[in-house]
């Protein structure tokens, strides 16, 4: 959709367009300054399908719709991103990669130095950092000392080529190392294999330099879904539920003496918002120069980092 102006129009391309991408192209098709130029599909009677729905064209191969864009979304299989990804800054293209980057963490530190030599936008598709739950938590600054995090799922055949860490944890790492801005120093973690030759349970216990620490737990075979997590500092607790859009916090009014606890509970509760709106939106922006990216390809290049320290140590322990 096209709307009238002064601000250029984005000339917009999908690339991959199955559950997740058929998304992308929708909201591409209804935002402001933007063009949705086309989507590409390895299906083409998919890329049919979602053109036609969207009112677009199918392209019937990645360059012939990268030389008619300025920018992309890939939402394609992970196992594809790093190739298309090069592919798309390679020719010039602003970049908005579904999370996890890569399989590979080298993979995805190529393509951080690949858009920085590009002078590209890299933007990974970290869509709970537009959560309001978490939003509201993080503007107001705690001095984080734990976290616990839990992501539980049913088993679905989509995301598959990824293993539990970046399918789902990779979700709750990013969100920590917003939350935390010091090193890991110190990761610890079990898992279990229990359908898929991948990890599909993992619990998993980090150490930073500043003495924080975060416990997370992630599962892709668990009967109900589950995306809660668990802040702590001196003075504040909160209880999120990024599922529900709710959390309740805690204060302490002081140290227990006898009676009841000396706790002041407080319950917020936000509406529910499009995240993968706001997501496209923020592109766009950046797209635009009003903007910078929620989740760099650097910031999403440490929880890569992170996220392989937690397989190669469940792996010490299986």
């Amino acid at each position: 959709m096209i709307h009238s102006s002064s601000e250029p129009t984005a000339k917009i391309g999908v690339i991959g367009v199955g559950y997740l991408g058929r998304f992308h192209a929708q909201k591409y098709a209804a935002a402001e300054n933007c063009q949705l130029v086309g989507v590409y599909d390895a299906s083409a009677d998919r890329a049919q399908e979602v053109a036609k729905e969207v009112n677009s064209k199918a392209f019937g191969d990645i360059g012939g719709l990268l030389s008619q864009v300025d920018a992309v979304s890939v939402a394609a299989p992970t196992r594809f991103h790093f190739e298309i990804a090069k592919q798309v800054l390679n020719s010039g293209k602003h970049l908005l990669l579904e999370k996890p980057m890569t399989l590979k963490t080298d993979e995805s530190a190529e393509l951080v130095r690949l858009a920085r030599d590009k002078s590209k936008i890299l933007q990974v598709g970290h869509v709970e950092q537009f959560n309001p739950v978490f939003v509201d938590i993080l503007a107001q600054a705690p001095a984080v000392q734990f976290v616990e995090a839990r992501r539980m799922a049913p088993f679905k055949v989509r995301g598959v080529d990824a293993d539990v860490v970046l399918d789902l944890m990779i979700h709750d790492i990013d969100l920590i190392l917003t939350l935390i801005d010091s090193p890991v120093v110190e990761v610890r973690a079990a898992g279990t294999r229990f359908v898929t030759h991948g990890w599909d349970a993992v619990q998993a216990w980090l150490g930073f330099a500043n003495g924080a620490r975060a416990a997370l737990a992630a599962s892709r075979v668990a009967p109900v879904a589950e995306r809660k997590m668990r802040i702590a500092t001196a003075g504040l607790h909160w209880d999120m539920d990024l599922g529900t859009n709710r959390y309740t916090q805690s204060r302490s009014l002081g140290v227990w003496q006898g009676g009841d606890a000396p706790i002041d509970e407080s319950v917020k509760e936000f509406q529910k918002v499009d995240a993968l709106k706001l997501e496209i939106e923020n592109f766009l922006a950046c797209i635009h120069g009003k903007a910078s990216p929620r989740t760099t390809g650097e910031m999403a290049q440490k929880s890569m980092v992170v996220a392989e320290r937690i397989v190669e140590a469940a792996a010490q322990k299986a």
